[in-house]
């Protein structure tokens, strides 16, 4: 029984694994064809455009040469010299007729390239009537195959790549879940076999109940797993459809981006590597493979440098903000995660206070107590012992309309395994419309 239920997690996973890869490519293959579509239709018009410009310019240039000269005759060979001065990205082919509706022929034309696709006979007018026609033809664009076919390819290469990164990660977090289940139902199952004689009752509701939880937990890390891979697709969607509508725009109008829209772009490639370098530096502590550079600092310094920085949101709500304790608390550890650790916390604080926020520094056995506090609508019971988790978000409260339930929900499970990869750790203190306080402990010094 107990290699059933072992063999069954690892199974079921493998069962699930081709189709999980099936449903990723066949998501990255609709996206190459709905790029290659939106890129079609752009080009398109711009072809489009770019017919209409040349069958004016060469309807044109035949007016004035009939002007000038009085006729077609060394048109050909002139047109031939001429040639080159139409600058296009697109291959074009031009033919010119003398005569009028009833009868008409071809008297010069010139290309650049193989293929004729037509195109409409425009007259060529001079003194009041017709004396010939000029037909040009688009035929393609010197760069469209890239266009056409590299643009959606790298697309289609773009979504699954990130798919298959996203898919092992929560592949990986799945992994050690069903392990970690698994081997405490074979404790269990090893318990068992060896129950006295008078195992009771009551203490078989005891194991089932403990059984249960099992299974609760191991059904709420998949609603976890389920409920992130919404999240990160929420928090990409904006920052992507912005630059792909920049980026469209800028095809279309076949000009270069200006410095406004160019900034726009790196405001949102600034959003989406602050996402990226979050979940890796968030998956880097989990597995204790985060690296620190560590030096001493003063924790007094770095809060107050932190506070001054953050305070401007605060002071437009009327927030009052102060520190407290210590004098000087210095500590031996990475500057640039404890940072890290106090923007998240002091933001975080600052977001939801009614009025004030306060930072106090306390030494306690060797270690320093940071706790970070706000009068703002608190933490309900229930949530309390899943604010640090990942990708959690609570829900929104109903006092001051501003609740706990924003962000991609990193931020707090940030600061909790920053803490533990300096051998500290953080906790939460709260209650209902009474504010709430985070305790980080960290220790004054550990190589």
């Amino acid at each position: 029984m107990n290699g059933a239920q072992t063999d069954g997690l690892t199974i079921g996973r493998g069962r699930n694994g081709p189709a999980k890869r099936l449903r990723l490519v066949a998501i990255s293959i609709v996206a190459a064809l709905l790029t290659g579509w939106i890129v079609q239709i752009v080009l398109l018009g711009m072809e489009s455009r770019e017919r209409e410009r040349a069958e004016l310019y060469w309807n044109g240039y035949a007016v004035m040469y009939v002007e000038l000269s009085g006729g077609f005759d060394g048109l050909q060979e002139r047109l031939v010299r001429d040639a080159y001065v139409y600058g296009a990205d697109s291959d074009f082919a031009v033919r010119i007729y003398a005569g009028d509706d009833d009868h008409y022929e071809k008297v010069a034309g010139v290309s650049r390239g193989d293929k004729w696709s037509g195109g409409r006979k425009l007259p060529v007018m001079t003194g009041g009537r017709i004396v010939g026609y000029t037909e040009t033809s688009i035929t393609s664009f010197g760069h469209s195959w890239f266009i056409k076919f590299v643009v959606p390819c790298m697309t289609g290469l773009f979504v699954l790549t990130c798919g298959l990164i996203l898919q092992h990660k929560l592949n990986r977090t799945e992994d050690q879940a069903g392990r970690r289940l698994a081997e405490e139902l074979k404790t269990y199952m090893a318990q068992l076999r060896h129950l006295p004689g008078d195992f009771g009752e009551r203490d078989w509701t005891s194991l089932k109940g403990e059984i249960g939880d099992l299974l609760r937990r191991n059904q709420q890390l998949e609603t976890v797993r389920t409920t992130m891979v919404a999240d990160i697709a929420h928090e990409l969607r904006t920052p992507i459809a912005i630059m792909r509508a920049t980026l469209d725009h800028a095809l279309q109008s076949g000009a270069p981006l200006a410095p406004d829209k160019l900034a726009v772009l790196h405001d949102e490639t600034l959003r989406l590597s602050r996402l990226v370098r979050d979940l890796q530096e968030l998956a880097l502590a989990e597995s204790g493979h985060l690296p620190l550079f560590k030096s001493w600092f003063s924790m007094t310094e770095l809060a107050v440098e932190v506070l001054e920085t953050l305070s401007a949101a605060g002071e437009e709500r009327g927030i009052r903000h102060d520190i407290t304790g210590l004098p000087d608390a210095t500590m031996y550890g990475d500057r640039g995660r404890i940072k890290q650790l106090l923007i998240n916390l002091v933001g975080n604080a600052f977001r939801h206070a009614q009025s004030l926020m306060t930072v106090d520094l306390a030494l306690a056995g060797g270690s320093i107590q940071l706790t970070v506090s706000d009068d703002g609508p608190g933490i309900e019971e229930e949530e309390l012992e899943r604010v640090f988790d990942r990708f959690y978000r609570g829900t929104e409260t109903a006092k001051g309309g501003r609740g706990r339930g924003t962000g991609l929900g990193l931020g707090l499970a940030i600061v909790r395994e920053f803490a533990r990869a300096h051998g500290g750790e953080a906790a939460v203190r709260s209650r209902y419309g009474e504010g709430a306080s985070f305790v980080v402990t960290l220790p004054v010094m550990k190589e």
